[in-house]
């Protein structure tokens, strides 16, 4: 898939922080967090993180594929901003998930999901049965989300006989400056997407950003790296310096001085990062690395020679990250 690059326009609009903005392309949030969510491994990770164990037990999530978000009845064109689905272990069939991202408050948010979401299931009539559908908000502003996640708490019936016979749906919303601020970083992309959405401040902003750009060094490819770069330059940075030319530059900063290491440096160079943060007591063990970026290269398809030689992994090593990968 050709990369898709970030271009900001001149529009006047409410940026993330609640400011109205004369510069900047706010849809550039919607672009950085669908570049972002583009990757089945960042979003094997969020559902992971959101549903319930014996819930994803039943998904077989290497199956997951992205789907049009895209649709059209006879009378309007409307698009969500994401949707995967993926097979149910058993029968086959299938599940969907439906992610929309907000940088601001919406309070018909339920009723908006409610609609993606019939306009989905009419797009799948000619199914014996229609799937589940899991609606999911990620939402990335600084404020407290306050409007119902559940359409039937949004309702003023005369009596409750109405309910059963009324649209039901409810959304699950994921807040990341509330979740992130409590958050632990692992080895996944995910993991540090919400560790650095969780800054409190520029300073921890830059803190997080080097930690988590010392692990990215070592497990993500370059345009994995690329795109959660402009997701945290773009979408979190914005908070603190709303000047988006000098969010350009720094930007551009970060990728010219990281992204352009040779592979064979990438090991020694995270280590170094690694190093420079265990006076603030932030230690990522190198072993827990090592074997992580074993098995991106594996689902990669990396020969275990080139594995072997970059990570400097025995045979039993590999062969004990490689029973991990196929046990996943």
């Amino acid at each position: 898939m050709a990369r898709e690059e970030i271009v900001l326009r001149k529009d006047a609009d409410t940026g993330p922080d609640g400011q109205k903005r004369e510069s900047g392309d706010w849809q550039i949030y919607d672009l950085s967090y669908k570049q972002m969510f583009s990757h089945a491994e960042l979003v094997k990770a969020l559902l992971k993180s959101i549903l319930p164990e014996e819930v994803v037990a039943v998904l077989d999530l290497k199956t997951l594929q992205q789907c049009s978000s895209e649709f059209v009845d006879r009378l309007r064109r409307r698009s969500a901003d994401m949707l995967w689905r993926c097979r149910t272990r058993g029968n086959g069939d299938r599940a969907y998930f439906l992610i929309e991202f907000q940088s601001t408050l919406d309070r018909w948010m339920a009723f908006r999901m409610l609609e993606y979401s019939c306009m989905l299931l009419g797009r799948l009539t000619g199914e014996k049965r229609l799937p589940p559908v899991f609606p999911i908000v990620i939402y990335s502003g600084p404020e407290k989300w306050t409007a119902r996640t559940d359409l039937s708490e949004m309702r003023d019936l005369p009596d409750p006989w109405w309910e059963d016979f009324q649209p039901q749906i409810r959304y699950l919303l994921l807040g990341l400056c509330e979740t992130g601020r409590r958050h632990l970083p692992g080895p996944d992309m995910f993991s540090h997407m919400l560790y650095v959405a969780g800054s409190d401040g520029e300073q921890e902003f830059d803190r997080r950003l080097a930690e988590a750009i010392s692990v990215g060094l070592t497990h993500w490819t370059e345009q994995r790296f690329a795109h959660f770069l402009e997701w945290a330059i773009y979408t979190v940075e914005i908070r603190y310096t709303p000047d988006i030319e000098e969010l350009r530059r720094k930007h551009d900063r970060w990728k010219s001085e990281v992204l352009s290491m040779r592979n064979s440096e990438v090991l020694e160079t995270a280590m170094r990062l690694q190093q420079s943060f265990v006076d603030d007591g932030i230690q990522i063990g190198i072993e827990q690395i090592q074997r992580q970026v074993a098995m991106d290269m594996i689902e990669d398809g990396v020969p275990d020679d080139k594995i072997r030689q970059y990570l400097r992994l025995d045979t039993e090593q590999l062969e004990e990250v490689r029973r991990k990968v196929n046990g996943a």
